[in-house]
């Protein structure tokens, strides 16, 4: 069975620059290129053929933020595919269409170590990863010039089918434009899609209750560690998250990159518009957007900087420049991770 244990890929740090040319007079040109993945196959050595594949994915401006975006998805959903040929000793190049039925099989029939009666994903995963791995195989041969890797009458037996993804109809919606994905026979049926329904206000009222509950109860603890004034920051913060999230509609991601400079510039305007940066983006297009917020809501927001922000971050950060983001941790004064937002939203739940 496929080997899940290890990672395949680790991320480029802040100051990581990818090279993008060399000029006429011999010097290398390079672009910053933090949160990308970086493949390796199991026994540590580079995998080109990968690495390429997820160049090629940057290059369109794919997602990196959270942990490396779209590009971290892409990488991992590949890893599946060289744990497979690394552990039947085929280069990607040289994979046959019962091979990859092979892999797509034990997709299908791997089970969770955790729970052993259940899959370890759906079939909607199973797609994913193997239409993912097609377009990865597709790249793979036409690099090594055997552009007949994967097609209908390739070595792998592939068919490059196409749908309009339709557009929403709203006043800013994005025209309807062509989707292309790969199909093979060893797909699996898609499983029904679930829907989510908008979370109703009493339940939004509940977490914010309970954001309120659990503050109060840890001040309430003679023995409690945390500082009080971390506890109230934590609080207040909560509320804000929680706000944020219900009245703009942005991703958990968005949230945490908000600044202070944008909240203070939607206090100036008569019609108040809060600049939220936006993840999922073209190569071209603006990577932020402005939403409408009430101004009530502004104000929290002014509020929660002026009165438990701005005193906190000055004791935290001791004269360091301050980071400007709206959301930090209360204990170091980093700025907030989304998956913290996520654990938070968790606790409340």
């Amino acid at each position: 069975m496929i080997d899940r244990k290890h990672q395949l890929y680790s991320l480029t740090g802040k100051t990581f620059q990818a090279p993008l040319y060399v000029n006429a007079d011999g010097d290398l040109k390079t672009c910053a290129a933090e949160n990308i993945p970086l493949v390796h196959w199991p026994d540590g050595s580079w995998c080109f053929e990968a690495n390429r594949y997820i160049r090629q994915q940057f290059e369109r401006g794919l997602s990196r933020h959270s942990r490396g975006g779209s590009l971290a998805t892409f990488a991992s959903q590949i890893c599946h595919l060289l744990r497979y040929c690394w552990r039947v000793r085929t280069d990607p190049i040289a994979l046959s269409d019962n091979q990859f039925c092979s892999f797509v099989g034990e997709l299908i029939s791997e089970r969770d170590p955790r729970h052993p009666e259940m899959r370890a994903r759906n079939n909607n995963s199973v797609i994913d990863i193997g239409r993912r791995c097609l377009s990865f195989l597709h790249s793979v041969g036409i690099h090594q010039g055997d552009i007949n890797l994967v097609s209908p009458t390739g070595r792998i037996r592939a068919t490059l089918k196409q749908y309009e993804r339709p557009s929403s109809g709203g006043r800013f919606s994005k025209p309807s434009r062509p989707i292309s994905y790969w199909d093979h026979t060893a797909l699996p049926q898609p499983d029904p899609v679930t829907r989510r329904s908008p979370i109703a206000k009493e339940y939004v009222d509940a977490l914010r209750k309970a954001a309120i509950n659990i503050a109060h109860d840890l001040l309430a603890i003679a023995n409690n560690r945390t500082p009080r004034h971390v506890t109230l920051h934590t609080r207040d913060r909560r509320l804000v998250v929680i706000l944020l999230l219900e009245t703009t509609g942005a991703r958990r991601g968005e949230i945490a990159l908000i600044t202070v400079e944008s909240v203070l510039a939607a206090q100036q305007m008569e019609f108040p518009m809060l600049r939220i940066p936006t993840l999922k983006k073209g190569k071209d297009k603006p990577p932020y957007r402005y939403v409408p917020i009430a101004r009530h809501d502004l104000k929290v927001l002014a509020d929660y900087i002026e009165f438990s922000r701005r005193p906190l971050i000055r004791k935290l950060l001791k004269g360091k420049s301050d980071h400007g983001f709206l959301l930090f941790n209360g204990m170091n004064g980093d700025a907030l991770k989304e998956e913290t937002i996520t654990g938070e939203i968790k606790e409340l739940a």
